[in-house]
C-alpha cells in the first residue's frame, strides 16, 4: 500500500504596521518553533484509525510594539510520499491546501532579551502562541509540518506560489526569510494474534503516543559574550517512557509448530534525543529551497564568528555534541573586522526524538530480539543568536528572606533548622540544578573560633539538596532551598557555591555559570523552638503496669529517631492544677544514662496510685557535638526550649478479652455482637480488622474491614459472613475502639468453622491375656471446652470413660465418639479401633518315646501333646552336662538361645542326635510381635530316653544278614563294654575289651554258649545270659 505523506503548512501572517516605520537592522532574525503533540479524545481508541493530534505554534521576533494580532488562518497542504527514506523529503503535491484555525493563546506580549548584554539597544523579543484544535490524522504514516511568515501585500492579495518569507520593512530582510520544521510519525503498532490466539507480533509500541522534546528556555535569543569560552547546553526535556513488551514467535523455530509459543518480558525505556545543526530554510512549501544567505565566510556549519581552537581550522570551531545537546565554541567578532562590536545571526537545532523497540532476528537459525531505534519526531527550532563585547559579567547576589542579617553579615537561622531558603537577584534555571545522586551545587561548612572550614566529613561536612522554589513556566526562579539531611546546631556556616559541569553548576538565561567559591555567610543562634505535637491535653491510657510520657509523641517513627540522634536532656516539670504553679519536682532523662534510645528520654510512672494529674513542663534539650580536623575531643553545642502547655490526665483502661467463636461446620458465619459486652459499654469508634495470610513465608497484611473515625459512633457488630469465603476455615480478626478518648489497640479473636477430627494413637492390635492397653486421641482442640468424650466397646457406651483416653484388657471393638457443642449447633466425629487378646500358653507336656542308635549316634524321639494355644513349638536340647545345645549341636553360651523349630510331625515330635540329650520345649505365638512377653509360653522339660540293653537268645551266623552276629541292642551308647564268652564246659573261648556287637561263632559248633556283659556305665552293670549258635 502507498504511504501517505502529509505536509502542514502554517502560515503565521505578518504584522501590518499602520503608518509605522521599522528600525530593524538588516542582520535582524525571527526565531520559532512548532510543537506536534498526540492528544486522544475522550473514549479515543488507542489504535484508532484516525488520531487526534494538536498543533502547537510559537513565533519570535524583534519587538514591534505597535503591530496588530497575526491572522488566525493557516493552511495544510497534504502531500504524497514517493521515496522509501524516513521521511520521504522527496514528496509531490497532491491536493490544494486546506485551511486549518487556529487559536491564540498565552497573549501577545514582549519579552525583554536576557540581561547578558550591555548594549545601549539591547534585544528584545515579541511572543505570539497559537493552537489548533484536534486534527484527525490517518496512523501508520509519517508527516512534515512547516510554518513561516506569508507576506499579505498587498492586504488580501492571493498566494504568491506558495512563497514564504518576511517583508524587510516590518521585520527582517526579506533575504533572511525563515521556516521552522517538525516531523513525526503517527505509527501505531498493535499486538496482533495468530489463528490460535496468541500474540504474533514481538513488541508493542505506539510511537505516535508522543510528547515532543519542550525547550525550557523561554527566549529564541542567545546572547554570548565576544572572547567568552562557552560549553553551553541546549536545554530540552522530554519525560516520554515507553514500556517495551517483548514477545518471540515460536522460538523453537518449529515450522510444525501448532501454536506461537511466546516469552514475555517488559522494559521501561526513555527516548534518546540527538542534538544536530541543518540548514535554516526559507522555502515553507516543502520544497528543498535554498539556506539562508548567511554574512561571507558563515555557513550552517559555523553560521557566526568563532575562534577556531588551532586559529586555522574554523570548521572545528563550533562543536555540538550530538548526545548531550552541548554547543562548544569560542565567540570572535575579529574574525568580522577591528570595529565589529556585535553580530546577530540565526541557525536551526534539529531535535531528533528516537524510541528503542524490540525487533526479532534470525540468528544461527534461533530467533532471537534485538533492541533496535526508530525515528518518531523531529523538531526544529530558529535561534537567533546575538555576539557582543558589551557583557554583564557581575555575579548574582543571595539573600536569605526569612532570617536576619546580623551585625556580622551572616543571615541567622534558629537551632536544629535544616531548611535555608535565598533569593537570587538574577533568574536561574531549574534544569541546571542538580539531579538525585549527583554532586550538589553548594558545600556547606562550619566555621571554627577562628574563622576556619571545619571538613571533617563525617560531623561538619553535610549532605544537601537544593530545589528551585516557585519556578516560572519557563523553569526561571528567583528562589531556592537548600536543605539538610539533619539539623544543624548553634555556630557559624559558610554556605559555598561549588562549579561544575552543566548538570550541577547553577545558570542563568544568560547561560553563564555561577563562580565557584561564591561564600554565604549563615549563624545558627542556640533559639530552639520545641512544639509537643502530641495530644493536649495529654490523655495517659494505662493498663496494670505503667504510664509513660514521650517527649516526641505525635512524630513519625522516622522523626523521632532524627530527633533522638542529638537529644541530649528531657526534664519533666510537674507544676499541679494550676498553669502558672511553680515547678513541685522534676524528672530529668540524660543520654548518658544508658544506651541512646527512646526509652532513656521518657518518663515512666509505676505508682498508679497516686498519679499526678495536671499542668507539666517538658523541655528538651539538644546537642550538636563538633569537633576539628585531627581532634578527638568533641565540643558541645546545646540548645532547647521547654512547653509549658501540657495538661496530662488519666485514665485506667480496662483489660478487654474476647472469646474466640467457634461453629460447626454446618452452622452459617455469626454476626459478632459486642454491644453487651461488660467491658465496653462506654467503647465507641469500633475498628475492625481482618489479618490475611501471604504466602511464601511472608508477614500477614492486616486488612481493615469496617469500623468508623467518628467517635460517636459505636459500630459494635460486625457480620462476618460479608468478609467470609468457603464453608470453613479460620479467620483472625481484631477489634481496637475508644474508650474515654483512650484508643485501645486492636484485641486479637479468631473465629473457626472446622468439623470435628478424631484420630486415636491406637491400631488393630493383639495384646497379652491381661495387659493393660492404652488408647489415646492425639487430636489438640482449639475449643477444649466445647467437646465432650464417650468411649464405646462393641457398640455398648462404658460407663465412666468420658476423657480423651481409655485404658482396657478385654477383646473388642473400641470406639470413640467426640462431640462439639457451639452456641447454635452440635457436630461430633469418631474413631474406632479393634483389640484383640491372644490365647493364654501352657509348658508342653513332653517326654521321650524313642531311642536309636543310627548312623553311629545315638537318636532320641520326644513327643508332646497338642494344646489349644500355641500356633507352632520350639525346642532345644540340654545335653548330659547341662549345656545348652542348638540345632547345629553346638554349645550356646546365653540362657535365652538356642532355640529353634521342632522338626517332627504336626509340630508335636522331636529327633535330637546325642546321648543322654534332655529336650526343652516351648509353645510361640504369632499374633502378637517379637516383644511381646506372651510371645513365648513356659518351657516344658523332658529327661533323656532310658536306655535298655536287649539281648538275642539266638544268633544265625550263616552271611544271610540276619542276625549274623550276637548283638546286644544298643550296647553302641556304651563303648569300652567288654564280653567274655564260655563254653557248655566253663571254658573261655571268646573274650572282648570293647565289644562292638562282631561275633560271628568263629569256628565253632552250633550249640549254647554262655556270656559275662560288663557294660562300661555304672548304671547297666553286669550282665549274663546264654545264647543259642545256630548254622
Amino acid at each position: 500500500m502507498k504511504n501517505l505523506k502529509l505536509i502542514a503548512s502554517i502560515f503565521l501572517i505578518c504584522f501590518l504596521f499602520s503608518g509605522l516605520k521599522s528600525n530593524a537592522q538588516s542582520e535582524s532574525y525571527a526565531a520559532g518553533e512548532i510543537l506536534v503533540e498526540y492528544d486522544p479524545a475522550i473514549g479515543e481508541a488507542q489504535c484508532a484509525n484516525l488520531r487526534s493530534y494538536r498543533f502547537t505554534y510559537k513565533f519570535y521576533r524583534d519587538c514591534f510594539f505597535n503591530a496588530p494580532f497575526a491572522s488566525t488562518k493557516t493552511l495544510l497542504l497534504r502531500t504524497e510520499k514517493t521515496a522509501g527514506n524516513s521521511y520521504g523529503t522527496t514528496k509531490k503535491h497532491k491536493n490544494p491546501p486546506i485551511a486549518i484555525s487556529l487559536n491564540q493563546f498565552g497573549g501577545r506580549g514582549q519579552n525583554d532579551g536576557p540581561p547578558c548584554l550591555t548594549s545601549p539597544q539591547p534585544s528584545c523579543t515579541e511572543f505570539q502562541y497559537y493552537r489548533s484544535d484536534r486534527i484527525l490524522l490517518p496512523q501508520r504514516d509519517d508527516w512534515i509540518v512547516q510554518y513561516a511568515v506569508q507576506p499579505f501585500f498587498p492586504p488580501n492579495s492571493p498566494l504568491n506560489g506558495i512563497q514564504f518569507f518576511s517583508q524587510g520593512t516590518e521585520n527582517v530582510e526579506r533575504k533572511s526569510t525563515f521556516a521552522t520544521l517538525s516531523k513525526f510519525t503517527t505509527v501505531c503498532l498493535v499486538s496482533k494474534t495468530d489463528g490460535t490466539g496468541n500474540p504474533a507480533f514481538t513488541s508493542w509500541t505506539a510511537p505516535g503516543d508522543n510528547t515532543p522534546a519542550q525547550w525550557n528556555n523561554p527566549h529564541p535569543i542567545f546572547p554570548f559574550c565576544d572572547g567568552t569560552p562557552q560549553e553551553f547546553k541546549l536545554r530540552v526535556l522530554d519525560n516520554d517512557q515507553t514500556l517495551l513488551v517483548k514477545r518471540i514467535n515460536n522460538p523453537t523455530n518449529d515450522p510444525n509448530a501448532g501454536k506461537h509459543q511466546t516469552i514475555i518480558g517488559t522494559d521501561l525505556v526513555k527516548d534518546r534525543l540527538v542534538f544536530s545543526m541543518t540548514p535554516t530554510r526559507k522555502d515553507g512549501a516543502g520544497n528543498t529551497g535554498r539556506p539562508v544567505e548567511y554574512s561571507a565566510g558563515f555557513s550552517s556549519s559555523v553560521p557566526f564568528p568563532v575562534k577556531p581552537p588551532d586559529f586555522v581550522n574554523v570548521f572545528s570551531a563550533l562543536e555540538l555534541d550530538s548526545n548531550t545537546g552541548v554547543l562548544s565554541f569560542t565567540p570572535d567578532l575579529s574574525v568580522l573586522g577591528k570595529n565589529v562590536s556585535s553580530f546577530t545571526g540565526v541557525f536551526t537545532i534539529k531535535i531528533t526524538e528516537r524510541r528503542p523497540f524490540y525487533k526479532e532476528v534470525l540468528n544461527n537459525g534461533k530467533i532471537e530480539l534485538q533492541l533496535d531505534e526508530r525515528t518518531i519526531n523531529e523538531t526544529f527550532r530558529d535561534i537567533r543568536i546575538n555576539i557582543d563585547k558589551r557583557c554583564n559579567t557581575v555575579q548574582p547576589t543571595f539573600t536569605a528572606p526569612n532570617a536576619v542579617l546580623n551585625g556580622d553579615g551572616r543571615w541567622e537561622f534558629d537551632c536544629a533548622s535544616k531548611e535555608f531558603v535565598f533569593d537570587v537577584s538574577d533568574p536561574m534555571f531549574e534544569s541546571s540544578l542538580h539531579a538525585k545522586g549527583e554532586t550538589p551545587e553548594f558545600r556547606m561548612y562550619r566555621i571554627d573560633p577562628n574563622g576556619n572550614p571545619l571538613v571533617s566529613i563525617d560531623k561538619n561536612s553535610y549532605d544537601l539538596t537544593v530545589e528551585a522554589v516557585g519556578a516560572n513556566v519557563f523553569g526561571q526562579f528567583n528562589r531556592f532551598a537548600i536543605t539538610t539531611v539533619q539539623d544543624i546546631g548553634p555556630g557559624n556556616y559558610s554556605i559555598v557555591t561549588k562549579k561544575g559541569d552543566d548538570g550541577n553548576t547553577m545558570i542563568n538565561e544568560c547561560g553563564q555559570e555561577i563562580d565557584e567559591n561564591i561564600v554565604i555567610p549563615i549563624t545558627v543562634n542556640t533559639d530552639y523552638t520545641y512544639i509537643f505535637e502530641g495530644d493536649d491535653p495529654i490523655k495517659i491510657c494505662w493498663d496494670a503496669e505503667a504510664a509513660i510520657i514521650k517527649p516526641f509523641d505525635g512524630k513519625s517513627n522516622k522523626e523521632t529517631n532524627q530527633l533522638l540522634k542529638d537529644a541530649f536532656i528531657t526534664r519533666y516539670s510537674f507544676r499541679g492544677p494550676s498553669f502558672n504553679a511553680p515547678v513541685q519536682w522534676t524528672d530529668q532523662r540524660r543520654a548518658s544514662d544508658g544506651n541512646l534510645s527512646e526509652y532513656n528520654f521518657e518518663h515512666r510512672f509505676t505508682d498508679l496510685s497516686n498519679f499526678p494529674e495536671g499542668w507539666w513542663t517538658i523541655e528538651v534539650v539538644r546537642n550538636f557535638p563538633w569537633s576539628s580536623p585531627g581532634a578527638s575531643k568533641l565540643n558541645d553545642e546545646f540548645c532547647s526550649d521547654d512547653d509549658r502547655t501540657v495538661f496530662i490526665e488519666s485514665f485506667n483502661v480496662p483489660e478487654v478479652v474476647i472469646d474466640d467463636i467457634e461453629l460447626c461446620p454446618n452452622e452459617d458465619w455469626p454476626v459478632i455482637d459486642l454491644s453487651d459486652h461488660p467491658d465496653l459499654q462506654n467503647a465507641t469508634d469500633f475498628r475492625w480488622e481482618f489479618t490475611q495470610r501471604q504466602p511464601n513465608g511472608l508477614p500477614p497484611k492486616t486488612i481493615p474491614i469496617g469500623g468508623s473515625s467518628n467517635s460517636q459512633i459505636k459500630n459494635d457488630t460486625l457480620d462476618v459472613g460479608e468478609i467470609a469465603f468457603g464453608s470453613g476455615g479460620e479467620f483472625e480478626l481484631a477489634v481496637g475502639f475508644t474508650i474515654n478518648d483512650c484508643v485501645v489497640d486492636p484485641i486479637p479473636f479468631k473465629v473457626r468453622r472446622e468439623k470435628v477430627e478424631v484420630e486415636l494413637d491406637a491400631r488393630d492390635s493383639t495384646i497379652c491375656p491381661g495387659e493393660q492397653y492404652r488408647m489415646n486421641n492425639t487430636v489438640t482442640y482449639r475449643a477444649p471446652d466445647l467437646m465432650t468424650y464417650q468411649w464405646f466397646l462393641d457398640k455398648q457406651i462404658i460407663p465412666g470413660e468420658t476423657s480423651p483416653s481409655l485404658t482396657n484388657s478385654e477383646r473388642g471393638r473400641y470406639k470413640l465418639e467426640v462431640t462439639k457443642t457451639t452456641a447454635n449447633s452440635v457436630c461430633k466425629s469418631a474413631d474406632s479401633v479393634f483389640i484383640n487378646v491372644a490365647d493364654k500358653l501352657v509348658p508342653p507336656r513332653v517326654e521321650c518315646i524313642e531311642v536309636t542308635f543310627k548312623d553311629g549316634v545315638v537318636q532320641q524321639r520326644f513327643f508332646w501333646p497338642a494344646d489349644d494355644g500355641p500356633d507352632w513349638n520350639q525346642v532345644r536340647g540340654i545335653d548330659r552336662f547341662g549345656q545348652i545345645r542348638d540345632e547345629s549341636d553346638l554349645v550356646v553360651n546365653n540362657d535365652t538361645g538356642g532355640w529353634h523349630r521342632a522338626n517332627g510331625l504336626y509340630n508335636l515330635h522331636h529327633w535330637i542326635s546325642g546321648q543322654q540329650y534332655k529336650l526343652q520345649v516351648r509353645a510361640v505365638n504369632s499374633e502378637v510381635g517379637p516383644e511381646a512377653v506372651c510371645k513365648f509360653g513356659p518351657i516344658g522339660t523332658a529327661e533323656a530316653c532310658n536306655i535298655v540293653i536287649d539281648r538275642l537268645n539266638v544268633f544265625t551266623p550263616n552271611e544271610d544278614g540276619i542276625n549274623d552276629f550276637l548283638r546286644f541292642d544298643l550296647l553302641e551308647v556304651y563303648p569300652g563294654s567288654t564280653i567274655q564268652i564260655f563254653n557248655r564246659w566253663g571254658e573261655l573261648i571268646y573274650e572282648d575289651n570293647d565289644y562292638k556287637n562282631d561275633w560271628d561263632g568263629g569256628d565253632y559248633e552250633d550249640g549254647v554258649y554262655y556270656y559275662l556283659l560288663d557294660i562300661n556305665d555304672e548304671s547297666q552293670g553286669l550282665i549274663k545270659g546264654s545264647v543259642t549258635l545256630l548254622r
